[in-house]
């Protein structure tokens, strides 16, 4: 954002990019709420499912906080998050 010009060459000023830069993060920030409170939602409806993730997660993380090489190892996971945010979007 800070080497954008437009067709006039101006860049854009520190203002304008402060309030770029608050936009996309208050609009992540609702984005991801709303992803991780929809998730827990449908956990909740299926408790199976939520006791099988629970189980994975508990199997290679093992009570640690995940590292990013991790989290190809939770496929039970990856797929609960992604199926969850298939059905959010379609839902709205």
């Amino acid at each position: 954002m800070i080497k954008a010009r437009d067709k006039n060459g101006q860049g854009i000023s520190e203002e304008e990019l402060i309030g770029h830069v608050s936009l996309l993060m208050w609009g992540s920030r609702d984005a991801v709420t709303n992803a991780i409170v929809w998730t827990l939602f449908l956990l909740t409806q299926h408790p199976d499912v939520y006791q099988d993730a629970i189980s994975e997660t508990e199997a290679i993380l093992k009570g640690e906080a995940p590292e990013i090489e991790q989290l190809g190892n939770l496929p039970l996971l990856e797929n609960i998050v992604k199926k969850s945010l298939l059905l959010f979007y379609l839902s709205q």
